[in-house]
């Protein structure tokens, strides 16, 4: 409690031992498999009149046997993360297609696709010139919180 209160804080509270994401064997949800298996396992053997020794050991066998295949399944579901994360650089020098028309000197409106997403921003064109609906742009600058700043394909 003191040390809660009056100490540092630079160190994770957490048991799990992740790398990566990745679930290590003294994970919680690992050990947590392997002590349901196991007491299960070793239930089953003891209803069916087995002696302690066997039962014991067929539910250490089964928990080990459970924790390896759920750490490979959650594997597995960790390797198939996308990330969905969209950078301002991202936007740097992809094309895109004007949907609202860009004044002269003023904000229009463009679509791009980044990351497989298809996404609207407001634009303006790098030498303050129309740019008429439909016509492919190029994005040169873009901050990520503001206006895009495209140029107009030759």
């Amino acid at each position: 409690m003191f040390s809660a209160l009056f100490a540092d804080h630079d160190f994770g509270h957490g048991f799990d031992s992740e790398a990566d994401g990745i679930q290590g064997f003294l994970s919680l949800k690992i050990i947590s498999i392997f002590l349901v298996t196991c007491g299960a396992t070793g239930v089953l053997y003891m209803n069916y009149d087995n002696n302690i020794s066997s039962a014991s050991f067929a539910g250490f066998l089964v928990g080990c046997v459970f924790s390896i295949l759920v750490k490979k399944f959650l594997r597995l579901i960790y390797q198939q993360q996308a990330s969905s994360t969209i950078d301002s650089t991202c936007f740097i020098g992809i094309k895109a297609e004007v949907k609202t028309e860009i004044p002269e000197n003023g904000i229009g409106e463009i679509a791009c696709v980044v990351k497989g997403k298809r996404i609207y921003l407001p634009a303006k064109e790098i030498n303050n010139k129309i740019v008429i609906r439909n016509t492919s742009v190029e994005i040169v600058q873009y901050n990520g919180d503001s206006t895009a700043i495209v140029r107009e394909q030759s």
